[in-house]
């Protein structure tokens, strides 16, 4: 499977470094891959789990030799359209607008331990929400700070953001969507402007005056 790693996440997408995930999940038809069998077949000693006292080894249980250790249930979750990001955060003092960086995949990517990834109903807005100006303020009232300086992207803190439902006339899914079809095209083209019509149509959303909306945007 193709793998993402939290560095490789970028704003409204990521940057995949041609690294791939034997992933035997428990229960594979390891015949059906003859490729990878041979290959793992070269560590099968090792791999094989210590059922019977064996000196060499994985833990004891009740797995195949080529199977992952432990029954990983929600892995059909990374089939699903997500959203994907580092664990920690941090904003880069040579390019501030870089922040913060929310990706999005529908082409069935695996993450290693270092990214989180979220999956449900709406999330092209959801995708918009934080990524504007206003989820750039929220991250940094509610997420907590590392005395490293990143912000620790864990599930406690994220989900009291204050996420406002999606109105009926959903703007700010089509303007994400122009997004990642650009994104798509061009992992690096610039989508300033198509970013400020969403910052612009969140302030909406969020009901912010004239004087909040000049401290986001002077922030």
């Amino acid at each position: 499977m193709p793998y993402l790693r939290g560095r490789d996440i970028r704003r409204y997408g990521f940057n995949h470094e041609d690294l791939w995930l034997i992933f035997t999940r428990r229960g594979i038809d390891i015949e059906q891959y003859p490729f990878v069998k041979k290959y793992l077949g070269q560590l099968k000693e090792k791999l094989t789990p210590k059922n019977n006292g064996e000196k060499i080894g994985r833990k004891p249980g009740p797995y195949q030799w080529y199977e992952i250790q432990d029954s990983v249930a929600y892995y059909p979750s990374f089939r699903e359209e997500k959203l994907v990001y580092a664990e920690t955060m941090r904003i880069h003092k040579s390019d501030t607008s870089n922040f913060p960086r929310f990706g999005y995949d529908d082409q069935e990517y695996y993450c290693d331990k270092t990214t989180f990834i979220a999956t449900g109903k709406n999330i092209k807005f959801l995708l918009g929400i934080l990524n504007s100006k206003v989820g750039n303020y929220l991250i940094r009232e509610y997420v907590t700070k590392l005395d490293t300086g990143g912000y620790m992207m864990q599930k406690v803190f994220l989900e009291k953001i204050p996420v406002i439902e999606p109105p009926f006339d959903e703007e700010v899914t089509i303007s994400v969507e122009k997004i990642l079809s650009v994104k798509k095209e061009n992992p690096a083209a610039d989508t300033s402007s198509l970013e400020a019509e969403i910052d612009q149509l969140v302030y909406r959303l969020y009901g912010l005056t004239e004087d909040e909306i000049a401290i986001l945007e002077g922030s």
